[in-house]
């Protein structure tokens, strides 16, 4: 009975984001985040563009969340804890995602932001750096861009691999020529 509820909440968020003229995106999203009011208010926010938001208030539980390979982004707060602005705990997190097979896009996200976290950030292999506090639109349309950058990379993928698999089936078929 709870799982027909949650897939029928699915539905209608699919029929509202319709309704504004949207479509709901099939992308699966983690949210990292130590404040409960930040993870109630992205996942508002998200669940209008989204089909899947998960939020979760620590980083340690990204390893079991991203077991099965089937998340497409995580928003990463950077600082977890009192006193802590460095960013140095979203970094590490950050290296530790993007060490799996197949990472997920991370979106790195912070009230302590400067140019140099930032660049650092990205040259690590963040997707984007969104500074606390976000402007709605533009932390939608972030997300989408990446989202699409990331459905295009994987559609490449498979056509690579496909082209290859074809080759490869040519070759092994091709009469061999006679002598």
């Amino acid at each position: 009975e709870r799982l027909v509820g949650s897939e029928m909440c699915i539905r209608d968020r699919s029929l509202r984001a319709k309704k504004r003229g949207g479509f709901m995106r099939n992308a699966k999203i983690i949210v990292v985040d130590d404040n409960e009011a930040v993870l109630r208010s992205l996942r508002t926010i998200l669940s209008h563009e989204f089909k899947t938001i998960v939020t979760v208030s620590s980083p340690v539980l990204l390893p079991a969340l991203l077991r099965n390979g089937d998340v497409d982004m995580v928003l990463l707060d950077m600082n977890f804890g009192a006193g802590k602005q460095s960013g140095g705990e979203g970094l590490f997190w950050l290296d530790r995602i993007l060490e799996l097979k197949n990472p997920p896009a991370v979106i790195l996200i912070t009230a302590f932001g400067d140019i140099e976290l930032a660049v650092s950030s990205l040259k690590r292999g963040a997707s984007d750096f969104i500074v606390k506090p976000w402007d709605n639109e533009k932390l939608i349309q972030t997300l989408v861009h990446v989202w699409e950058h990331r459905m295009e990379s994987n559609t490449d993928k498979v056509s690579s691999v496909a082209e290859s698999l074809i080759n490869a089936c040519l070759l092994y078929t091709s009469p061999s020529p006679r002598d």
